[in-house]
């Protein structure tokens, strides 16, 4: 177990970071419709992290080490022939971002936040 442990951290000092590295998230309610996250990701290829599922009886886990495997070796490759560094928020041969950041005044902040806070919890 130690030595997985001391693979992933060294992989993730390896591979994952990078200026240029971005992870991007998923819409919530995109991923909750299953025709549409099928169409857009394709089919679930691997059930992880079951334990924590509500209900019973718990799904099985399935599909992690091939999943795993599959990860590393596109990171691995991408690292080595400079796939990584193609991304669509930055330029490739600067590293600034393709739309520049705009800083929020403090007034504009807490109007955000002011709607945010008034916005219904969704689940």
């Amino acid at each position: 177990m130690l030595a997985i442990t001391i693979f992933v951290s060294v992989f993730q000092d390896i591979v994952m970071n990078h200026p240029l590295q971005c992870r991007c998230g998923t819409i919530k309610g995109f991923v909750n419709n299953p025709r549409s996250a099928n169409r857009a990701f394709g089919p679930v290829r691997a059930w992880v992290n079951t334990n924590g599922a509500r209900g019973n009886p718990k799904p099985k886990q399935v599909g992690l080490g091939p999943t795993a495997l599959w990860f590393i070796a596109t990171a691995l490759k991408a690292r080595v022939n400079g796939d990584y560094k193609h991304t669509p928020f930055f330029l490739t041969d600067t590293g600034t971002p393709i739309v520049s950041p705009r800083v929020l005044s403090s007034g504009e902040l807490a109007s955000v936040m002011d709607a945010v806070r008034a916005a219904p919890a969704r689940s």
